[in-house]
């Protein structure tokens, strides 16, 4: 089989996919997205560039990555609830609290972000499965 140079739908790479987490859904954007990409590349700027006693380190870092991925990686969700069970919109700050304190959820949006092939035009997902 040939290489297919336009096998990758650019919607689903910057506007993101549904995937299926706990019973409900979530828009995740891929990994290598513009804004993803650009933010990551501004913050890794503003690091090296900082005076040593500013940069952030430990849980300062970790957190600019998780609203960083808020923001460009997980772009909505549909059946996410609180406590007391009642529907909550999505959020950048939603995103990124439910991330932070939820490290196996974190995993499963930077997970699915990385997937490639699931960003792939849908009549060629069952080629992508194929060795």
């Amino acid at each position: 089989m040939a290489f297919i140079a336009d096998a990758y739908d650019t919607d689903k790479i910057h506007k993101g996919r549904w995937c299926e987490y706990q019973g409900s859904r979530f828009l995740i954007a891929r990994s290598d997205n513009d804004g993803f990409r650009k933010a990551s590349g501004e913050a890794e700027r503003a690091r090296v560039m900082a005076k040593p006693e500013d940069r952030k380190f430990g849980p300062d870092l970790h957190d600019e990555n998780l609203r960083i991925a808020a923001e460009h990686l997980l772009l909505g969700w549909e059946g996410v609830v609180n406590r007391e069970q009642e529907e909550i919109p999505y959020t950048v700050e939603r995103g990124f609290l439910a991330m932070r304190n939820d490290t196996e959820f974190a995993d499963f949006v930077i997970g699915a972000s990385r997937e490639h092939t699931a960003y792939r035009h849908e009549s060629l997902q069952e080629t992508a499965k194929k060795p």
